[in-house]
């Protein structure tokens, strides 16, 4: 109940007791409801009061001596319990995870590998930040993926259609054509990237800059670059599997270090209509370097430049991502596939950034970690095809 919401039925009760039309046990009752919501105001009140001092206890604790701050302030309730000092809230250890929308209490989950502990989970805007670095590094997750959250990490099993239904033209008063859809299971298991850092005492107190700022994109950017290169070329042996390794050739290159704007084409008709018409391009760092060079017999680039910032170049009428994570273009390597990137399904088991002020206290230095919970497969192997260079 807020402040606002203890007054008003404060209000609402006293009105009530001052009724003289009541009989005497309605009147009696309505007196003490009117002192229940009083002594409810004076606790809403009183713990107003304590949050705004320790909100500025805070202000004082978090904010440089040296001049004015630099950068974002933290002004998120939550950020600033996070990141407070032992001596601030009591317990020296805290922990944070996202950005899955439910909670869950600490539970106790096993897989084939290892024992692990959730956390509580809650949506953050650390994690969107984590996302969008993720997002920016990986040329796969910015193709349109399909994503799946979880808020643990035991293995799952995703249904996937084998053989589609069908239908066929029926006369009046005759039954419709009997169809049996088939389903099949892709299994997705769940891989921890993780990393830690440790930071003194005097870096967290003394910067001009909010460090916590910093400490985010640096985790933020350690996460992308592992989770980019693992969605595009891990072979899914223990490990989650990369959508370049997964998808079948559609083409094979003449040349073993280049390839033609003849040979995209066939690879593009390689791919179905229906995963054609949602298809987009990616290509490896040196292979866009090559078709960015291509032009027509009009000196014209086949490369279609985005009309804004927030969209991507087209290619055939379809977008083009750059991963440099892709293969490079040397023989027998695959720097470049065109199909339906929502067939790939990537699992987002949460991320976690966590802060722990006790492990290093005589050191006078604290350890932040993070790590992302994650894992991908490729569900239909048709849906994308790759240039493989000769």
């Amino acid at each position: 109940m807020s402040t606002k919401q203890a007054f008003e039925r404060y209000r609402v009760a006293v009105e009530a007791a001052r009724d003289t039309t009541l009989p005497v046990d309605a009147s009696q009752r309505a007196a003490e409801d009117a002192t229940d919501a009083r002594l409810d105001l004076d606790r809403e009140l009183i713990n107003e009061r304590s949050i705004a001092e320790n909100r500025s206890r805070m202000d004082d604790i978090i904010r440089p001596t040296g001049g004015n701050v630099i950068g974002t302030s933290i002004t998120d309730p939550e950020l600033r319990d996070f990141f407070a000092p032992p001596e601030m809230d009591g317990p020296s250890k805290r922990r944070m995870v996202l950005p899955v929308s439910t909670r869950a209490d600490e539970e106790w989950f096993k897989d084939t590998a290892k024992t692990v502990k959730a956390g509580y989970l809650y949506t953050s805007e650390l994690g969107d930040r984590i996302i969008y670095h993720e997002n920016a590094a990986s040329g796969v997750l910015a193709s349109g993926v399909t994503r799946i959250q979880t808020a643990h990490g035991r293995t799952i099993l995703y249904p996937v259609l084998t053989t589609d239904a069908s239908a066929a033209q029926r006369s009046e008063r005759a039954a419709a054509a009997l169809t049996e859809p088939v389903f099949g299971q892709v299994e997705l298991a769940a891989y921890s990237m993780a990393g830690h850092m440790v930071l003194t005492q005097e870096i967290q107190r003394d910067a001009e800059v909010n460090i916590w700022e910093a400490v985010v994109n640096v985790a933020g950017r350690a996460l992308a670059t592992k989770v980019a290169a693992s969605v595009a070329i891990d072979d899914g042996s223990a490990k989650p599997q990369g959508l370049n390794y997964a998808a079948t050739s559609g083409k094979t290159a003449t040349a073993k270090t280049v390839y033609t704007y003849d040979e995209l084409q066939d690879l593009y008709l390689s791919v179905l209509p229906e995963s054609r018409m949602k298809g987009s391009w990616i290509f490896g760092s040196t292979a866009f370097g090559i078709l960015l060079k291509m032009k027509d017999a009009s000196g014209q680039p086949f490369l279609q430049p985005a009309v804004s910032a927030d969209v991507p170049d087209t290619l055939m009428g379809k977008p083009v991502y750059e991963d440099a994570n892709y293969p490079a273009c040397t023989t027998g390597l695959c720097p470049v596939t065109f199909g339906d990137s929502s067939a790939y399904l990537f699992r987002d088991a949460g991320i976690a950034v966590e802060i722990d002020h006790s492990v290093y206290f005589s050191e006078f230095m604290s350890v932040v970690r993070f790590q992302h919970v994650m894992s991908g497969v490729l569900s239909d192997p048709t849906a994308v095809k790759k240039l493989t260079l000769a």
